[in-house]
């Protein structure tokens, strides 16, 4: 089983609240996200033996659709 990493951001940036979640499909965090209504940047992590790796920041686009966006080739967060 996988751990998940859900960092929700302020406007500004900053991590306002960190949340982990367990399981296989990181597409589970969408509920969570959706649950909170946060209109602001989530950023997705999976938690490895050697650290964390980031898989992509959560978004909404506007026909309300959830997607997980990788933010370069390397999936480093910008």
């Amino acid at each position: 089983m996988s751990t998940f990493i859900l960092e929700f951001q302020n406007l500004d940036g900053h991590t306002t609240e960190t949340v982990t979640l367990e399981g296989e499909n990181p597409a589970q965090a969408f509920r969570l996200v959706e649950q909170k209504q946060t209109s602001s940047p989530v950023k997705l992590f999976r938690e490895h033996y050697r650290g964390r790796k980031f898989l992509g920041e959560i978004q909404r686009d506007r026909t309300g659709v959830w997607h997980i966006l990788e933010n370069n080739r390397t999936g480093e967060p910008r």
